[in-house]
């Protein structure tokens, strides 16, 4: 998604279509993969297709020490299985896409016989607020509090960036394949809280 770039006040969902424009060193060899896969399938005779991932988040994602970027929902069930406070410094609104979903878009179009297009946005259906999730997360386990910041105070969840971007267009794999994301905030909650729950602390260690 880093791809499309800043899109500061424009909430309009970003497709396939929309002019790439990467700005971080992330983004542009991202993008520059993509290019190069374009242009070897044309070469070469390869059959390549693209895939823009949304915010992916679920089973065993890990803080490692080495990977930054882990997602708030993830860090947020974290802090809930090390018995520490979610805090946030907005509600953290994003097209988040749990793991599982996004495994099951990827697979589909591995296994398509013919394809329409080179390049997928990988999306869920609707935006929801990352608040929310962990919200709904405290409900089930007593004692564990997600919140907003209170003023001055030091939000300990990592919302990579001070603004939430456009959301993406699931419209084009959707209109080709029927396929959508199952899994909504309430979906996604139930089966990554199970699977936290028999994974135990043990998995959670790592700081």
């Amino acid at each position: 998604a880093v791809v499309y770039g800043p899109t500061g006040d424009d909430t309009r969902a970003l497709d396939e279509t929309r002019p790439a424009n990467p700005v971080s060193l992330y983004a542009i060899t991202k993008f520059a993969s993509e290019r190069v896969a374009d242009r070897l399938a044309d070469l070469w005779g390869l059959d390549i297709v693209s895939v823009r991932l949304s915010a992916v988040f679920g089973p065993f994602e890990q803080a490692t020490g080495v990977r930054d970027t882990l997602s708030a929902p993830g860090q947020i069930m974290i802090a809930a299985a090390r018995g520490q406070p979610a805090i946030l410094s907005r509600p953290g609104i994003r097209d988040w896409l749990y793991a599982p979903d996004a495994a099951d878009a990827v697979a589909l179009l591995l296994a398509a016989p013919k394809l329409a297009h080179r390049l997928y946005n990988v999306t869920a259906p609707a935006a929801w607020p990352a608040l929310a999730f962990g919200e709904a997360l405290a409900r089930r386990r007593p004692g564990f509090v997600c919140r907003l910041a209170a003023p001055g105070e030091q939000a300990t969840i990592d919302l990579h960036g001070s603004t939430d971007r456009a959301a993406l267009s699931p419209a084009r794999l959707r209109d080709e394949f029927g396929w959508t994301a199952r899994r909504d905030l309430a979906g996604a909650l139930d089966d990554f809280d199970a699977w936290a729950r028999l994974s135990g602390t043990s998995f959670w260690s790592t700081p």
